[in-house]
């Protein structure tokens, strides 16, 4: 068991660093490097929008469940055009690192990571202000295969964001109705946390364009892929620091920034990321349950505000989207992802290797996503 220490927690460091990749909100460019400092970005005027602008922005740019919220809720400010929207990574008010960290925890950092990497070009190729990243996802580095198309199309476009109700309730539908919620014991209608890494072997399976270990060969027979042993020994000392509260912040996001090059490889594993950051940003809600048989869920409430929000005369209304009540006051840590993380993948690696919705699918698998 203790050599294989070393291996399961380099896994977890990767994925810390894949957190997020499942619309368009992960990482896999070259950091940039710099973030800028406050008092540049006190010189470049905030957007006022309006509400009618807002909701826009938060449709078919930001789509990203947990920024595309931040924003809903204004705890992210705007800056720069409608048409080319950006937001700071973490200096002045209303930073993506200070929405991550609320509650006193340390997953902002993991945010300020993405932000750098993933989302320093809009989709038009135009370079982010120092210190700020681009809110236009859709085309972005981190739009990639194999994603929920929930709230974004196709990944290739920059036009394609918006909310899918359809794909959405094929995760949160009951099982019955071919969705992966079930009833708790309470009565409360919840996703457990192995249901989400086969939601991700779902969409895996309906889409042509994705790749993993199995459809793209790798000299590590595994399904992160060749590059992971390159990075165990590393991953095991820095989790290791972290864990004992001795971690130097430059090594781990050094390390988190060499690993985000593994997940564009991989969809299952990128994909399984923001799965992972849902379990950490939703596990400490009051109307989470934790199932019989001790394994956590997430409440469908839960899950559908933070992707869609609450419905007015008909459709939901992207201005309603939210956070859990207490997410301000509850800590989320990197090792709370890891946890998770590693849990989702896990169980999405083994639906995919069972082949179970990929036989199923066929071409035509009914539950596949909408892709429109």
């Amino acid at each position: 068991m203790e050599s294989t220490r070393p291996f399961i927690l380099g896994t977890l460091a990767l994925l810390a660093a894949t957190a997020g990749t499942l619309s368009g909100c992960g990482a896999s460019a070259p950091a940039t490097g710099d973030e800028g400092d406050e008092s540049a970005l006190l010189e470049k005027p905030q957007l006022d929008l309006t509400d009618a602008q807002r909701r826009e922005l938060v449709s078919k740019k930001a789509t990203c469940p947990f920024v595309g919220t931040a924003l809903a809720l204004k705890k992210l400010v705007v800056y720069g055009t409608v048409e080319n929207p950006f937001a700071s990574i973490a200096t002045g008010l209303g930073n993506v690192l200070a929405v991550g960290n609320a509650g006193g925890g340390d997953l902002g950092e993991g945010f300020k990571i993405v932000a750098r990497a993933n989302h320093h070009l809009s989709p038009a190729g135009e370079e982010a202000p120092n210190g700020m990243f681009s809110l236009s996802f859709p085309a972005s580095k981190g739009a990639h295969a194999a994603h929920s198309f929930v709230l974004m199309g196709d990944p290739k476009s920059p036009s394609s964001g918006r909310l899918n109700a359809d794909n959405l309730e094929r995760l949160v539908g009951e099982k019955s109705a071919g969705g992966h919620a079930e009833l708790a014991p309470n009565g409360t209608l919840v996703v457990r946390r192995s249901e989400l890494g086969r939601f991700v072997a779902r969409n895996v399976a309906c889409d042509p364009n994705a790749v993993t270990a199995s459809t793209k060969p790798f000299a590590l027979a595994t399904m992160l892929g060749k590059d992971i042993i390159d990075f165990n020994r590393r991953a095991f000392e820095v989790v290791t620091l972290k864990l004992e509260e001795r971690d130097n912040s430059a090594a781990v996001t050094k390390l988190l920034e060499d690993m985000v090059q593994i997940a564009v490889s991989n969809n299952l594993v990128g994909s399984v990321g923001e799965l992972g950051l849902l379990m950490t940003f939703l596990g400490p809600s009051p109307d989470s349950v934790v199932m019989s048989d001790g394994e956590p869920a997430l409440a469908v409430r839960d899950i559908t505000g933070i992707y869609a929000g609450e419905k007015r005369n008909g459709n939901y209304d992207p201005l309603t989207r939210r956070f859990p009540r207490n997410w301000e006051t509850s800590p989320k840590t990197i090792v709370d992802l890891l946890k998770h993380s590693v849990h989702v993948l896990k169980s999405a690696a083994t639906a995919h290797l069972s082949r179970e919705y990929k036989d199923a699918a066929n071409g035509a698998f009914p539950a596949c996503p909408r892709t429109l």
